[in-house]
């Protein structure tokens, strides 16, 4: 039985219908590479006032230097030729230099656009060479078979996908932006060691902090339990059970019960685990790590109606008197306060932490609760912030997969 070979795209712009052309490569382009650093007795890198993009695997599309304008490439199509990026294709627009670890598509006919390089994006990296350093060599690339529309529809495809991509990365920029943000108010928020006031405050707060041993100001209240992960479960039960895996990589500092993705104890009884449920505002630490973000703690809060409590390798800390909402999440998880945790943990490949390490640092806490609920609500509406951003990033990936998909033959 023949398949029907495609020839059209599911998605196009209004006007066209005509059949996809397929050529080699090195038909529609002159296929080259990219150039040897240039030597000081040849490269006025000190002389010239003008600088370009120096494009390769290693600058990652961060590099400036000023080169002879007979070295730069201008409006073509590049891909990486080897090493862990073999066959990685990229649309430069503009004049660049391009290091010799890639390779270039010049073509005079228009058909270096950020469509045709999307084109070859998908396919090219299906002809590196697996065998000892990952390559995609010169030869290789002219032989490579694509299906390309006309130049008119080329342009349009190239505009659309030029857009998505500027969205894509203005989103990428302020979610950055804000995780930078962010890092400096912790830093600058929490008192530093042997300080009592931070170098950041709300207006009318002037006090000191108050200093004083972790056992004073926290109790562990419950156990925790030793269940594996295939002992829980994501669709049914009555308790949730939190993985200290989970605490380590996918929960921030502060755990949503209701919004959380939390996984159930399969077969689970309530009354076997009564003792151990846990109550919002509780910490639940990750005691065991391969690494130094041993200690790394949740503050949970939206517990309603649901049952929970701690699994494998966890510890539960809770406030002996009311502490502002938040504000431990964030608190416990600050440099300030996790460095003290570095110097008591155990182990070589797997390092851990005690009860008895956490009762051996020092917490440094606002005297009144309302400056701990400002701290804790400013930094929880940050996080939301950069998690709204993270899911519209996440949304235009989406889409633009989806329409790379359906756009193209």
């Amino acid at each position: 039985m023949s398949h029907k070979i495609k020839t059209k795209p599911e998605i196009r712009f209004s006007g066209y219908t005509d059949d996809w052309e397929q050529r080699k490569v090195g038909e529609l382009f002159e296929v080259t590479r990219g150039l040897v650093l240039a030597t000081s007795k040849t490269s006025p890198i000190q002389t010239k006032d003008y600088i370009y993009p120096v494009y390769s695997s290693q600058t990652k599309n961060h590099g400036l230097m000023g080169y002879y304008t007979e070295y730069l490439f201008e409006n073509a199509i590049t891909w990486t030729t080897d090493g862990a990026n073999a066959g990685t294709v990229n649309y430069r627009e503009g004049r660049f230099y391009s290091t010799n670890v890639n390779g270039v598509l010049l073509s005079n006919r228009g058909y270096a656009n950020k469509a045709v390089a999307e084109i070859l994006n998908n396919i090219a990296w299906k002809h590196v060479s697996k065998v000892g350093n990952p390559k995609l060599m010169n030869n290789v690339m002219s032989e490579i078979v694509i299906k390309v529309p006309k130049i008119a529809e080329q342009k349009e495809m190239s505009n659309f996908f030029k857009q998505l991509d500027d969205t894509i990365a203005l989103h990428q920029r302020k979610l950055e932006a804000l995780e930078k943000t962010k890092k400096s108010f912790l830093q600058k928020m929490f008192p530093k060691k042997d300080e009592t006031k931070p170098e950041i405050r709300f207006a009318g707060f002037t006090d000191d902090w108050e200093q004083r041993k972790f056992e004073e100001v926290f109790e562990f209240p419950v156990s925790n339990n030793t269940l594996s992960r295939s002992q829980l479960n994501y669709e049914h039960g009555s308790i949730k059970n939190i993985h200290y895996g989970d605490i380590l990589i996918k929960y921030g500092a502060i755990l949503d019960v209701e919004r959380d993705s939390i996984p159930y104890i399969t077969n689970g009884n309530l009354e076997k685990y009564r003792s151990q449920l846990i109550k919002n505002g509780d910490l639940i630490f990750a005691d065991a790590a391969e690494d130094n973000t041993v200690g790394k703690a949740i503050e949970v809060s939206g517990l309603a109606t649901e049952s929970l409590v701690a699994g494998l390798h966890t510890i539960v800390a809770r406030s002996k008197s009311e502490i502002g909402t938040y504000f431990l999440g964030y608190y416990i998880n600050s440099a300030v306060y996790h460095y003290q945790l570095l110097r008591l943990m155990q182990g070589a490949k797997v390092s851990s932490i005690s009860k008895r390490s956490l009762r051996e640092t020092k917490v440094c806490i606002p005297t009144g609760t309302e400056e701990q609920q400002k701290i804790g609500t400013f930094f929880k509406q940050l996080d939301d912030t950069i998690a709204l951003h993270q899911r519209q990033l996440e949304a235009l990936e989406k889409t633009k997969k989806s329409f790379l998909q359906k756009m193209f033959v």
